[in-house]
């Protein structure tokens, strides 16, 4: 007598291995997986409702000079540069439904200023 598996048997079959297989890893979660998946948990809901960058406000000071990226582009050439201004206020905005800092920036030499993620906003190196 011979046995015959129909496509049904052998998906049921494998539906049931992998269940069983999902349920035994599960159980037998060791001690560090445990208390990893507490800390994720934990530091998810910390930055759950937190503005983007706002650890950055308290670094700097209104009307202070500061710094941040740009490019110089010149025929072929690109190069990364710094830019530098005086920094005019730290607001919060919204990118892509989410609330991040922003930084409004004096550039020096221009008459209009600009408004770019305070991520970017570095303290100025310039001295006195």
């Amino acid at each position: 007598m011979g046995s015959q598996f129909t496509i049904e048997t052998i998906l049921l079959a494998g539906i049931c291995w992998i269940l069983v297989e999902t349920a035994w890893n599960s159980s037998i979660m060791d001690a560090i997986q445990v208390k990893t998946l507490k800390l994720s948990k934990k530091m998810l809901e910390k930055l759950k409702n937190k503005v983007f960058g706002d650890s950055q406000t308290e670094k700097f000071d209104i009307g202070e000079i500061v710094k941040w990226p740009g490019w110089d582009i010149q025929e072929n050439n690109v190069t990364r540069n710094y830019k530098y201004g005086v920094l005019l206020s730290i607001y919060t905005g919204v990118l892509d439904r989410r609330d991040i800092k922003i930084a409004e920036i004096l550039p020096f030499g221009a008459k209009k200023p600009i408004k770019i993620s305070l991520i970017l906003v570095k303290k100025s190196d310039l001295e006195d």
